[in-house]
């Protein structure tokens, strides 16, 4: 539900987002939180891959969340992200 106090102006806001072929990433929480996070972890993941030059397994995407909303511990997003996904090489799967 997306809304302004008791008022609901939308009920199809996306909160699943995919971050590559093995992760997906849902947000739950405040709209403008989700969405500040999710352009933030999008550009970190594309920096990641660039420097790396292979895909983020969904155990490095989850500790890259950890510390992103441990870095805004003071100013905390009001999010609560989950991950899930398969491991590149074991093909194991990850939430």
């Amino acid at each position: 539900r997306f809304g302004i106090q008791a008022q609901t102006l939308a009920t199809d806001y996306q909160r699943v987002f995919t971050v590559n072929n093995q992760t997906l990433l849902g947000l739950a929480g405040l709209a403008s939180d989700v969405d500040t996070c999710r352009l933030e972890l999008s550009k970190r993941h594309a920096l990641y891959e660039m420097r790396e030059r292979r895909p983020m397994a969904p155990k490095v995407f989850n500790q890259m969340i950890s510390s992103y909303l441990y870095e805004h511990r003071f100013g905390p997003y009001f999010i609560e992200p989950v991950v899930a996904g398969l491991d590149p090489k074991t093909h194991e799967p990850f939430l």
